[in-house]
């Protein structure tokens, strides 16, 4: 089967190929993992370390319904980005746009502790580099029960018959809520004829493989970035640099109520993403008496009103304040020359003259 060979992604290798190669393989070249995450021995719950978390993949035995069912779907999932043509592009953490997006990062890029996970699963890490085939820890009858409850994505290894070459791993976000039969008050029934429901014994767990990322030949391709961010753990890394910031405005800006900010990037993960450009592009620390000035004017012109305390500073009573006053520090009001219409755009390209 003409799998590549495991040398380096060459740059004009692009999703028609990946689609192609991965359309080649049959249920019997299927593996499924599940991989669990916890916190290291000794390490605080509430400790934002880096690499604070253990990741372990425990093998899944499947027949060859499963196989079949498994293939079948990632390859209708491939096929959409082929499609539908989506665009390969390197990874952002901030794109400026995501739609009909597959993004591509190399391993060393900033994939958070999830690549001691890819060290693990390829055989690159030395403590476990050694558990293959029938010493890989699998996931059983005996087991599920203390596992289940901690997995937190599982993958779908695609493995060439040729061991020289170099095999797909797909992945996808998992939560506990999927899992039933845990819960001694909730039980999961079926029928064992036309007219008997049965009571199931043991967990049971919802798989309707529907990847998030891939990774091939020291390559991520990223489907979704929210959930990649979630299983590599970049999201809470993103979380905690924005508290970082708005730790920093609080010091330094002058602005109150910036507990809604706070509570505007907890619920939102784009709106959190967003006030972390806006630090890096230098937004949060710049604005004086004259940008203040052009703010309020901008909100009035616009049918806004960007509250103030009585010394003259910004006031956020609310989170939907702090939405405003990223909207006019990121200029997202806008006014057509030609129209005159008055838009917000909180995406849009730079032109430069």
């Amino acid at each position: 089967m003409p799998i590549p060979s495991a040398t380096p992604t060459p740059d004009d290798y692009g999703l028609v190929d990946l689609v192609a190669d991965i359309r080649q393989f049959q249920p019997r070249h299927v593996q499924i993992y599940l991989i669990t995450r916890q916190l290291k021995p000794g390490v605080p719950v509430r400790s934002r370390a880096y690499n604070r978390f253990d990741f372990q993949p425990y093998r899944v035995d499947a027949d060859a319904e499963l196989q079949t069912f498994v293939l079948d779907r990632v390859n209708v999932r491939m096929a959409t980005f082929v499609d539908q043509n989506y665009e390969l592009t390197p990874f952002e953490v901030f794109p400026a746009e995501e739609n009909r997006i597959v993004f591509r990062s190399p391993r060393q890029g900033d994939v958070g502790a999830f690549r001691n996970l890819i060290d693990t699963m390829t055989g690159e890490s030395a403590s476990l580099s050694q558990q293959t085939g029938a010493d890989e820890p699998r996931l059983t009858r005996d087991n599920a029960e203390s596992i289940l409850p901690q997995v937190w994505a599982y993958c779908v290894k695609f493995q060439p018959d040729d061991p020289a070459h170099a095999p797909f791993w797909c992945f996808q976000r998992y939560s506990s809520s999927r899992i039933a039969g845990l819960d001694a008050k909730k039980r999961v029934l079926n029928f064992t004829s036309n007219t008997q429901l049965h009571l199931l014994t043991g967990p049971t767990f919802i798989f309707e493989c529907y990847i998030n990322c891939l990774f091939h030949q020291d390559q991520f391709y990223i489907f979704d970035k929210d959930k990649f961010e979630q299983i590599a753990g970049l999201d809470e890394q993103y979380q905690q640099r924005a508290e970082e910031i708005i730790t920093t405005m609080t010091a330094t800006s002058g602005i109150s109520g910036l507990e809604h900010l706070a509570e505007a990037c907890a619920k939102n993960s784009l709106f959190r993403n967003r006030l972390i450009q806006l630090s890096n592009r230098g937004l949060l620390t710049t604005i004086d008496s004259g940008r203040l000035a052009k703010m309020l004017a901008t909100a009035q012109k616009h049918s806004k009103r960007l509250p103030l305390d009585a010394a003259g500073n910004i006031s956020l009573s609310c989170v939907q304040d702090a939405k405003l006053l990223a909207d006019l520090l990121d200029d997202a009001f806008l006014e057509s020359d030609q129209t005159g219409y008055l838009y917000n755009a909180s995406r849009k390209k730079r032109t430069v003259v």
